[in-house]
């Protein structure tokens, strides 16, 4: 009896170990969650700087669980912490040296292995670090990485990027290059683009983007309620903020989208960032 009693503990001691280590848990079999998420730099003041905000964001994604994401404005502390939650990051800055804002990728390693991975820079010199074209406030990258996802033995491209907010003309441009770098890839592998691309649904760039890969709202086979916008500023009802996205997930025709959501991540009239987070559930 006692070794009976001592068997099911062990039993037990297992399955709350694995149920705790693994980041996605609540993922099953083929079907994983994707996210994109300006997680905003630390430039705010109080309760909105870094140090207080941190406690809800990462409080967010542990809670949320997200397999990949990809995130804007990250620069090297805030992937440090989010890091310290057992992601990986494939990635750099977007200075000349490879420091400043990240649009990074996070996995999570237990589920997928990053096979290769390349950053490029949204101008006319893509592969320069650093450089900027069309007008652009400041230099502007897309990371994009090959994964595999080890239980389905499937490979996929996941790509994120960060379009300017001042140039259209460089906003326009950007989703060209990024059309002209993904797309023989896209004939090859399953793929999901995300990114705060600062455009409305009916913007020039986005209709562009729609023609080529298909807006994971608009074909996601049940929508979860949640805002219509996408940045907020920290006060959501300021009549001056946009009530539309300008935060995007993208999926060619290999991916299957099940449920797409913008997560309201208000707690105690406070968020986690100026951006609400989206979230997809996909399959391969």
């Amino acid at each position: 009896m006692k070794r009976f009693s001592l068997l099911l503990l062990s039993i037990f001691a297992v399955l709350i170990f694995n149920g705790c280590s693994s980041i996605n848990s609540a993922d099953t079999g083929a079907v994983f969650s994707v996210a994109s998420f300006n997680i905003r730099v630390p430039r705010d003041k109080a309760p909105n700087d870094w140090k207080t905000r941190r406690v809800r964001l990462l409080a967010l994604l542990k809670e949320q669980k997200f397999a990949i994401f990809g995130v804007q404005e990250a620069v090297s502390r805030q992937i440090n912490d989010i890091k310290a939650l057992g992601y990986a990051m494939t990635g750099c800055g977007r200075d000349a040296d490879r420091g400043g804002e990240y649009s990074a990728v996070f996995y999570d390693s237990e589920r997928f292995t990053c096979l290769e991975s390349n950053t490029f820079w949204l101008s006319q010199t893509p592969d320069v670090p650093g450089s900027r074209s069309w007008n652009t406030a400041c230099p502007r990258i897309c990371t994009y990485g090959l994964f595999l996802d080890k239980r389905s033995g499937k490979k996929f491209i996941f790509a994120n990027t960060h379009l300017d907010h001042r140039s259209q003309e460089a906003r326009e441009r950007g989703c060209k290059l990024i059309f002209d770098k993904l797309w023989p890839l896209n004939k090859k592998y399953p793929l999901i683009l995300t990114g705060d691309f600062n455009s409305k649904p009916d913007s020039v760039q986005i209709v562009f983007t729609g023609t080529l890969f298909r807006d994971a709202r608009q074909v996601a086979k049940k929508i979860i309620p949640g805002p219509d916008m996408t940045f907020h500023g920290y006060n959501p009802r300021n009549p001056k903020r946009m009530r539309v996205p300008i935060d995007y997930i993208f999926v060619n025709r290999q991916v299957n989208v099940h449920t797409f959501q913008v997560i309201d991540d208000v707690k105690d009239g406070l968020h986690t960032s100026d951006h609400y987070p989206l979230k997809a559930v996909v399959s391969l």
